[in-house]
């Protein structure tokens, strides 16, 4: 659990994980820092199970997190921000599909919103209530829908096996507003998932989610999104492409380590979704760099300039509020 500046809620954070069916639990705290009484709140807790790590200066959430980990003793992890809460049975119903299901790495669940004084906000967000209620499928469909539709995975609902952050890496510190996005798409090219239907997490949305203004906000998160799916695109092997995004057609996916860049490149200028705008931007710069025979084949000089005197692409409004409680969840609580 990464504490920052949560002083009116970690005690019922601490105690929804404490208070879990499921009582051979370590809860790691990890406080960054915080200015307000969130130490004093941490310390009043009297149980062995309890570890409390007061860092000294303020090192982000991802930094933090990462703390945690290499403390972490136990065989599966979860993850609960210092604002919202856990329904008791959580953890038993997802050590149940991991104890079945070997193949399965990490299982997440659905979230309740709720507003700061704890309140159901079904109402006051429409369409809250379907963001994280996803049909489960592949891990090369949810590589699609991420890549495609963005984050669609609760962070503080996912319990997984420790081996997912020994396979796949740390969270990426230099990121503040998606380090759990660029943790879902690496994990995903190793590993499969299981998505919860019930809501078994309350997720909180209130005015000190973000450290910083909304516009500050969304600059930074379509500039980590940007960041990050060119780096997924860069990265990801032939056969996950071609399995996720061709429909496992690509020749020569299965001894290739990477994407023909004609295809990737064909497949970024056509996509017409919501986040066209970010896909072409990736494409164009990937023109940029290519050798000359791959630039004339994925797009004409004429086109190219063209392109280039397009509007940048501005962070996704299509979905309104939502959008904005996205980034507001992918900031860790911060």
């Amino acid at each position: 659990m990464p504490s920052y500046r949560h002083e009116a809620y970690i005690a019922e954070a601490i105690g929804s994980v404490l208070g879990q069916s499921v009582r051979d639990i370590e809860l790691i705290v990890i406080d960054d820092a915080s200015p307000d009484g969130s130490n004093a709140v941490i310390g009043r807790f009297d149980d062995p199970r309890l570890v409390h790590i007061p860092l000294t200066s303020n090192v982000g959430a991802s930094a933090a997190m990462n703390v945690g980990l290499r403390r972490a003793r136990a065989p599966f992890i979860a993850v609960c921000n210092s604002d919202d809460a856990w329904e008791p049975d959580k953890l038993e119903r997802q050590l149940a599909i991991l104890d079945r299901s070997p193949e399965i790495a990490a299982v997440f669940t659905d979230v309740s919103w709720v507003d700061a004084a704890g309140a159901p906000m079904d109402r006051a967000v429409p369409g809250a209530l379907g963001n994280f209620a996803w049909e489960n499928g592949t891990r090369h469909v949810w590589l699609k829908r991420l890549a495609e539709e963005g984050n669609c995975l609760c962070h503080p609902s996912v319990l997984l096996r420790r081996e997912v952050y020994e396979s796949c890496g740390a969270y990426d510190d230099y990121l503040r507003q998606l380090p759990d996005y660029d943790m879902w798409l690496r994990l995903l090219q190793k590993h499969e998932i299981h998505v919860l239907a019930d809501r078994l997490v309350r997720f909180r949305v209130h005015d000190r989610n973000t450290s910083g203004g909304a516009s500050e906000v969304r600059r930074r998160d379509a500039r980590e999104g940007l960041f990050i799916l060119r780096r997924f695109f860069e990265e990801i092997d032939a056969g996950d492409f071609a399995a996720a995004f061709l429909g496992g057609e690509l020749s020569g996916a299965a001894t290739a380590a990477s994407p023909d860049p004609r295809e990737l490149l064909r497949y970024l200028l056509a996509h017409e979704g919501h986040r066209r705008g970010l896909f072409r931007e990736i494409a164009l710069e990937a023109i940029f760099r290519a050798p000359p025979d791959i630039r004339q084949d994925a797009m004409s000089v004429a086109a190219f300039q063209r392109a280039m005197g397009d509007a940048m692409p501005r962070p996704d409004r299509k979905r309104g509020l939502m959008s904005r409680l996205y980034g507001v969840f992918a900031s860790l609580g911060r």
